[in-house]
């Protein structure tokens, strides 16, 4: 008898029934009580100071003298992508906030920008964890650490996780 059955999923399986649109109509709720623009408002402008402040540790981490360590360009490329991450997540899940979009109403834009954000969320995790080991491996042995992440591998070490992701 094996341990782990997989049964595919039916269209009038517990999945089907709650998690479709067919058994859900969005005119039932009306969309003044769908649409949240003041919280949406709030959110936005606490996103744009986040992305403000993203660009500022961005111009500081690019400084020539620091640019050039293999430390600084993994964190460069993390903190792009947190900008990225803030526009996703929070931007346009409060534009969709804001209109009273709900997932029945554009399922396509739903998937796209969640992937998106899962994605930036894999890179992220990913790009840490190579920037722990190249910390760790600096104090360790800072000759090894050159070896590993100087000149054409740290693309590779920040190639990896874009194709990854």
């Amino acid at each position: 008898m094996p341990i782990l059955t997989v049964q595919p999923v039916l269209y009038n399986g517990h999945w089907y029934r709650y998690y479709n649109c067919a058994a859900y109509s969005v005119s039932d709720i009306p969309l003044e009580e769908r649409q949240h623009v003041v919280h949406a408002s709030i959110m936005v402008t606490v996103s744009l100071g986040l992305e403000f402040l993203c660009f500022l540790t961005l111009y500081a981490i690019s400084q020539p003298h620091l640019i050039c360590s293999p430390s600084y360009k993994m964190m460069f490329a993390l903190e792009v992508t947190e900008m990225v991450e803030i526009a996703v997540v929070s931007i346009v899940a409060q534009l969709f906030d804001a209109t009273g979009t709900v997932y029945c109403c554009a399922p396509g834009w739903d998937l796209l920008f969640g992937t998106g954000a899962l994605s930036v969320w894999y890179f992220e995790g990913q790009m840490a964890l190579a920037l722990a080991f190249n910390r760790c491996l600096i104090i360790y042995d800072e000759g090894c650490a050159q070896r590993w992440f100087e000149g054409w591998r740290i693309v590779a070490w920040i190639g990896v996780p874009v194709i990854g992701a």
